[in-house]
């Protein structure tokens, strides 16, 4: 086990020279060959839930061969579609939000028929395109996932606004560099997802993702030919870049996300190596430390399957060799569902392997999931409050997983959780089948965490304004306010000072959450700020059991700052623990 680090300890600062690399202590990984005669020639592949069972399957796509896809656990092959080539170009997403995973193979995609036998429908996106990579990512945030292609020759990216599954609006944007490497995420913490590519990212308009301009922004120089993928390395709350060379020997370094005001991206050294010719790179917690670590594979050369082990927000490394295999294709996925990541990868003969994770189980180890989706306003507390959060859990004892992914919303995935925190979610963010998932695991006895917009979410899901308690109504600007304690026997409030003196935005609700029947936990003083609706009772955090589950609330956390305040850590703190039952 790891040192964990101390929750308002200062973030280590990393030197820009490479640290040196330490060989790890092997974590078990058992090597099964999922298809000795797979796909020929296969050029792509992805690990999820095909059949919606809670684990990872494996998607295999050939050249000139079948699209299919193998069950876990036993592996057996089903085949999608035939005849349609790739270069490298499968993403896995619920593109017609119906709860279940489609598969995107260049510029088409298939049909998720959610029952066995039945055949994956053809849906076009382009005619006219070929792609070597593609993301899946829901840019404009209208609720519907588009499609972001890298073309096979030169640095062109083709973004497609899905308008249906049916109907795609199409821009061509150029980020002027590179040829290999695409990935979707908020680089800049603004809600909206950016353009990732080896080098360099695309600024998203705003949402506005088909007239207003992508805005260049450089990462740091890197050959053409890359790998890459994206992830909170040194846990700071900021995406980070992680890179290999692809196309001849090289290096494999993480680019630091640049602090608030500055706007150099800082490159950090994993292993200079030379790695030869690492095609595929993945960040994952593999040793559930809560540090990300990092998967490549060389596909020329030694061949070397490599895991660089995150000793602790990125400030050193250890690598691991678990063999030899070649691999062209890396993917991480939880497939077992025991809370580590295995390792999918794909050879140039054909075979399709995973390398399983057999690290041992944590089962008693609790798992919080902190959810924060938006559909709409987008609070800059988030990202503090993820890292705030996972301090919490690595100084008392659960692990806390973060996701902005509501395909996460499933039944066998929740059971993994006692609790899921929604933090500062808006709007529509969970499709039917979605919160279908989410009532069956607060009826088994799920906790439930609502922390500020969460308020502000899901207006048309009646069920969901029960959990919860109420409904935002309105707010005036922030201030300094006066709280009261109105219940002192419970984990969130036991340790706070009455009066509690703080400063935030203060919410107003649509309904007094008394008439649902809940225990109020704090009260707002109105006469101590400008600007409250609610009068003399003014419940501000509360708590109830409902359907079978436990809900937790609280209006705070509106403001960066909030994530900082011991007295709010201690009252959400709290709030988990009584959510996720770690209370009695």
């Amino acid at each position: 086990m790891r040192r964990s680090v101390g929750l308002f300890a200062a973030l280590f600062l990393v030197a820009a020279a490479s640290p040196p690399i330490l060989q790890a202590a092997n974590i078990p990984f058992v090597r099964t060959v999922i298809a000795a005669e797979g796909p020929r020639d296969p050029g792509a592949a992805a690990l999820g839930d095909v059949d919606g069972d809670g684990r990872a399957d494996a998607i295999v796509a050939g050249q000139n061969g079948p699209l299919v896809w193998y069950a876990y656990p036993d592996w057996t092959e089903s085949v999608i579609a035939q005849g349609y080539g790739t270069a490298g170009a499968l993403a896995a997403g619920d593109l017609d939000r119906d709860g279940d995973l489609d598969v995107t193979l260049g510029t088409v995609w298939f049909e998720n028929p959610n029952r066995a036998n039945a055949s994956w429908q053809v849906h076009p996106i382009s005619t006219d395109l070929e792609a070597r990579d593609v993301a899946i990512g829901d840019l404009d945030r209208d609720g519907k996932p588009d499609v972001v292609l890298r073309g096979s020759s030169g640095s062109a990216i083709t973004v497609f606004k899905q308008n249906s599954p049916t109907s795609w609006t199409r821009r061509d944007v150029d980020p002027g560099i590179g040829s290999r490497g695409l990935a979707l995420a908020d680089l800049d913490r603004d809600g909206f997802l950016d353009v990732v590519v080896p080098g360099r990212w695309l600024r998203n308009p705003g949402g506005n993702v088909l007239s207003r301009r992508w805005l260049r922004r450089n990462v740091g120089a890197w050959n053409p030919e890359a790998a890459l993928d994206v992830g909170d390395l040194n846990r700071d709350g900021r995406p980070d870049l992680v890179m290999t060379v692809a196309g001849r020997p090289g290096k494999i370094s993480w680019f630091e996300n640049p602090k608030r005001g500055q706007s150099r991206w800082k490159e950090r050294v994993i292993d200079r190596g030379p790695l030869d010719s690492a095609r595929g790179v993945k960040a994952a917690d593999l040793d559930r430390d809560g540090d990300l670590d990092v998967v490549t594979s060389e596909s020329r050369g030694k061949g070397r399957l490599l895991v660089y082990f995150n000793e602790g927000q990125a400030s050193r490394w250890t690598r691991q060799v678990l063999g030899t295999p070649a691999l062209r294709n890396i993917h991480v996925s939880d497939s077992g569902g025991d809370g580590d990541g295995d390792i999918l990868g794909t050879l140039a003969a054909g075979p399709v392997e995973l390398w399983e994770n057999r690290l041992a189980p944590q089962a008693s180890t609790p798992r919080i999931l902190v959810f924060s989706k938006t559909a709409s306003f987008r609070h800059t507390s988030i990202e503090p409050g993820i890292a705030a959060l996972q301090a919490l859990g690595t100084a008392n004892g659960f692990t806390v997983d973060a996701t902005e992914d509501a395909a996460q919303f499933t039944a066998a995935n929740l059971r993994r959780y006692q609790a899921v925190v929604f933090l500062s979610t808006t709007g529509d963010i969970l499709n039917d089948a979605q919160q279908a998932a989410f009532m069956a695991y607060i009826h088994q006895g799920g906790g439930f965490v609502g922390i500020h917009a969460a308020a502000d979410t899901e207006y048309g899901w009646p069920w969901y304004g029960n959990l919860l308690g109420a409904y935002f109504a309105s707010h005036p600007a922030p201030a300094q306010a006066r709280l009261h304690v109105e219940d002192r026997d419970h984990p969130s409030t036991a340790a706070l000072p009455d009066p509690w003196n703080r400063f935030d935005e203060w919410y107003d609700f649509r309904t007094n959450p008394r008439s649902r029947g809940v225990t109020v936990l704090l009260t707002l003083d109105e006469s101590s700020y400008p600007g409250g609706q609610m009068g003399s009772d003014h419940p501000i955090a509360w708590y109830h059991e409902y359907d079978g589950g436990r809900s937790w609330y609280t209006a705070g956390g509106h403001t960066e700052d909030s994530f900082s305040e011991p007295s709010f850590l201690e009252h959400l703190l709290g709030g988990i623990r009584y959510a996720a039952g770690l209370d009695r």
